[in-house]
């Protein structure tokens, strides 16, 4: 099937599972949790990613966040491979964003996926994380948006994998555009309306 090996198949899903479960480990609810006995999904933004980490619990506990988001498309693909498998590290990325997105170990309520998705550019394809961080910080200036900054960060580099004909990044970043949107969807409200909470950095 598409020029895979029946083993091939088998281990691709195997990597793409552990990936997911792994994914599916949200951190900054078990914290919440653990440390201050409320879930951060029912407050400030009800995510459960990094900037609503930071906006509930503190910048140190987003950190914290943001760090052990990063490592989901890293650890699963080094365990994967350090067992002697070869995995396209696209496949794995999508795993522990959908994992992150939806996780099975918090009834499918995670975060937003864009912390694993700026891992997976920066862990595998570095050029295009370099060109997602211009675009990123280009338009938190001109917008102070995080969520507009991501939005548009994430759509520009996948758009310029599909224009120098990079398939593999092409198919992984299209699927994880889609992810991040619809994660998104409340926020793209918000943008349109006026709404959407701004940041000061620059200022």
């Amino acid at each position: 099937m598409f020029g895979f090996t029946q083993t091939q198949l088998i281990t691709m899903a195997i990597a793409f599972v552990f990936a997911y479960l792994y994914g599916s480990v949200n951190l900054s609810v078990v914290i919440s949790k653990f440390f201050y006995g409320k879930d951060i999904r029912q407050y400030g933004s009800k995510g459960s990613g990094t900037t609503n980490t930071i906006r509930v619990l503190g910048f140190h506990w987003g950190i914290v966040v943001f760090l052990f988001d990063f490592s989901k498309v890293l650890i699963p693909y080094f365990i994967v491979t350090l067992l002697g498998f070869q995995v396209d590290p696209g496949l794995m990325a999508v795993g522990a964003v959908i994992g992150q997105c939806y996780p099975i170990f918090m009834k499918f309520r995670g975060g937003k996926g864009v912390a694993s998705t700026g891992a997976f550019l920066l862990f595998y394809h570095i050029p295009y994380a370099l060109v997602g961080i211009g675009i990123f910080m280009l338009v938190l200036r001109l917008s102070k948006m995080v969520s507009l900054s991501s939005l548009l960060a994430i759509l520009g580099v996948t758009v310029l994998s599909a224009l120098l004909q990079e398939w593999n990044l092409t198919i992984a970043m299209t699927i994880l555009l889609l992810i991040t949107y619809i994660r998104h969807y409340a926020n793209i409200k918000r943008i349109f309306k006026g709404e959407e909470s701004k940041v000061s950095i620059f200022d």
